[in-house]
């Protein structure tokens, strides 16, 4: 078939989603030869309905050709999705997406760089790629994510996948978050991320900061320092600011804090009763919120199990 037909050919199918799999199995059959169709295809740009885009981009996965790898990067680079009206950026979010995924499939020299550039897109696949793929060179990008609403647990899960790499990345910036002199409600959550994945990755050498999370007015932050404490430190403090971190409204916190606890013997009785006498904590936004008797039935479980 000529070039120019088969490239209308392509076009054709890939505005009819109802023949993409009949067109799935010629091209299949067509192989690296439908590569220029393709690309001429997704050269048209941005769509608002995503399907006929997507359908390009899968077709291109099939193929490892250099000429099909260049082509997925240029998806994922081109039409920035801040330059877009917010429908015709929802439908490319999703192909740069399945662009993306298809990179990541595959070894070239400018993947790591690919990954970062998906990150800056906000692509959730790019943050679960460079914790998935160890790419420690992005861990600073993932770190700007932890006070995110969208992307901060797939930045969390990323960074926790990096070990030492991702120590690195954070240790400067928590301390520096640590120093200032008010926490806005944001921050704190990014700060109690932050130390969670320190104590997930085993950081060492945080005494300095441990000392000034367990300073801190909030139960949650003192929380996340007594996690990292713990279990080289066993005094009043660091139980207390564990007890409190394992009644909180932080589901995560509340669950890392009550694992660590088990551990725990008699020390733990005299802050169990503290906990007992309050009628509320504050959630991680700084507002008072009473125990539920989840929350007062674990402490009182707890205390039954010690007298």
């Amino acid at each position: 078939m000529e070039s120019d037909t088969l490239t209308k050919q392509i076009a054709r199918w890939a505005d009819s989603p109802a023949e993409h799999a009949q067109a799935a199995e010629a091209l299949a059959e067509w192989g690296e030869h439908a590569i220029p169709g393709l690309r001429d295809y997704l050269r048209r740009g941005p769509q608002v309905i995503p399907q006929p885009r997507c359908f390009a981009v899968a077709m291109l996965a099939r193929l490892h050709a250099t000429a099909a790898t260049e082509c997925l990067r240029s998806v994922l680079r081109e039409h920035p999705l801040k330059s877009l009206p917010p429908a015709f950026a929802e439908a490319e979010y999703v192909v740069k997406s399945g662009a993306l995924n298809a990179l990541c499939a595959r070894s070239y020299e400018a993947l790591v760089d690919d990954v970062a550039f998906g990150i800056g897109e906000r692509l959730r696949i790019a943050v679960e790629a460079a914790g998935r793929l160890r790419l420690v060179a992005a861990g600073t990008q993932l770190v700007d994510f932890l006070d995110d609403d969208v992307l901060a647990d797939t930045a969390m899960d990323a960074l926790g996948l990096m070990g030492s790499g991702a120590a690195a990345a954070i240790a400067p910036r928590l301390d520096a978050w640590l120093s200032e002199a008010a926490f806005s409600a944001r921050r704190r959550l990014a700060v109690v991320r932050a130390f969670r994945i320190m104590q997930r990755v085993h950081a060492a050498g945080m005494q300095r900061v441990i000392q000034h999370a367990l300073a801190d007015e909030h139960a949650g932050v003192r929380a996340v320092g007594a996690l990292l404490a713990w279990p080289a430190r066993r005094d009043a403090t660091v139980m207390d600011g564990l007890v409190r971190g394992a009644v909180g409204f932080d589901r995560g916190l509340a669950d890392d804090c009550r694992a660590a606890l088990a551990g725990a013997g008699m020390e733990l009785v005299e802050p169990v009763q503290r906990a007992l006498h309050r009628d509320a904590e504050p959630d991680l936004y700084g507002d008072e919120r009473a125990l539920s008797f989840e929350q007062t039935d674990w402490l009182a479980r707890r205390l039954a199990e010690r007298q």
